[in-house]
């Protein structure tokens, strides 16, 4: 085992471990030790000095007694809410407070297990549901076995269990949706209405059209995000706006004197998100034009008017939340003839688009914004194949079969 620093070992399977002796152990009449272990020799570091502090301060839990619901509390404050998005951390907090401790909260950590598990995810597959009506759904059950293994990672870690039962559990799989694309007809029907719509933020319709955004990127989006200094323009996705539930306290509740949400701006959904969408002349123009009213009235309104620079806004330049976006798509979408389609049509119509005209996938996959290309690849399968199939007929042809 090899040392790489006083107290720190690289294990044989790649972890660091850090020990920290301390006191004796009048059982055995051996050094009481900490254990913690990280991926690199700083962050076994930085979690034994933790540890050390909790030691050194009274607050480390009681590995033997410790219950399951004392775990997770603990986990969701010092691990979990200082590493992960607040919508992360909220549907997080509410697994552990609405599933996981009224089923088996006040279980001893050290008595999981993988039949106790399975049959907890079973139950809640089954009449899980808060309002008890029913079964949590597959996606529900995946993002809470998702939050499980992290923090049971995180109790391994710490010495204060051997073996994460967690990954043993197995869950029906996620029915894949039908996605819902706009045709061609209707996608010339949804342009013709966009070119003589008088609705304010119908904009954002068109920039969804064009660059297979998500609602939330377009409503977060500044005039500094958009650079129209040439015929061929860039759009910068560095943020997402939403509605999101505040952070709770520490009993999982919200203040009754305040409102339980709150409109933030928070990075974009995966690092892959953050990207750069080539635009062209066509749409450089639209949006060109478009800006031109907006400065116009930001001139108008002089002091009053919101300073943030948000491109999609209302007349004193603040912000408008993703509903109020999606409610002007829906009066467009009826205004053209258009049958129900929800705003995310729009970013799967685009990439259906792209696949169709013969771009490759990793283009594709980056244009949209997805963690890997290979979650392109699953979710537009269906239109690869198509283009596959076009593919050889080419071949086949350049061969004369």
């Amino acid at each position: 085992m090899p040392k790489k620093g006083n107290g720190i070992y690289q294990r044989r399977d790649g972890r660091y471990e850090a020990i920290h002796y301390y006191g004796i152990n009048p059982a055995t009449g051996r050094p009481k030790k900490l254990t913690r272990y990280g991926k690199t020799a700083k962050e076994a570091k930085e979690k034994l000095r933790l540890a050390v502090a909790e030691l050194t301060t009274g607050t480390m839990l009681d590995n033997t007694n410790m219950t399951l619901e004392q775990w997770l509390n603990k986990w969701l404050e010092v691990y979990s809410k200082p590493n992960t998005k607040q919508s992360t951390f909220i549907s997080y907090e509410g697994y552990v407070r609405g599933h996981i401790i009224p089923s088996i909260g006040k279980l001893k950590l050290s008595q999981l297990n993988a039949e106790i598990l399975q049959d907890f995810f079973n139950r809640q597959y089954e009449s899980g549901r808060v309002d008890g009506k029913g079964g949590v759904s597959e996606k529900t059950l995946r993002n809470m076995r998702n939050m499980f293994h992290y923090a049971l990672q995180q109790a391994c870690d710490n010495n204060l269990i051997q073996k994460i039962y967690i990954e043993q559990v197995k869950l029906p799989k996620v029915p894949q949706k039908e996605m819902r694309v706009l045709d061609d007809y209707e996608q010339f029907q949804l342009c013709t209405e966009l070119n003589k719509t008088e609705e304010r933020f119908g904009i954002g319709v068109y920039i969804a059209l064009h660059t297979g955004m998500r609602i939330g990127e377009i409503c977060g989006l500044h005039w500094d995000d958009i650079d129209l200094s040439s015929d061929v323009g860039t759009v910068r996705v560095r943020r997402t706006l939403g509605r999101l539930m505040k952070y709770p306290d520490r009993d999982g509740k919200q203040k009754e004197s305040e409102a339980s949400t709150e409109i933030v701006e928070t990075p974009p959904k995966s690092q892959k998100s953050v990207r750069d969408i080539p635009i062209d002349e066509s749409v450089c123009k639209t949006l060109r034009a478009y800006r031109s009213k907006i400065f116009a009235e930001r001139s108008a309104c002089k002091e009053i008017y919101d300073k943030t620079g948000y491109v999609i806004c209302t007349e004193i330049g603040t912000h408008i939340e993703p509903s109020t976006l999606s409610d002007t798509y829906k009066r467009i979408l009826a205004d053209a003839g258009i049958k129900k389609a929800n705003f995310h049509s729009l970013r799967h119509t685009f990439a259906t688009n792209a696949i169709k005209l013969g771009i490759d996938p990793k283009t594709v996959s980056e244009l949209l914004g997805h963690a890997d290309v290979s979650v392109t690849l699953n979710r537009y399968a269906h239109s690869f194949d198509e283009q596959k199939r076009q593919a050889m007929k080419k071949i086949a042809a350049h061969l004369g079969a």
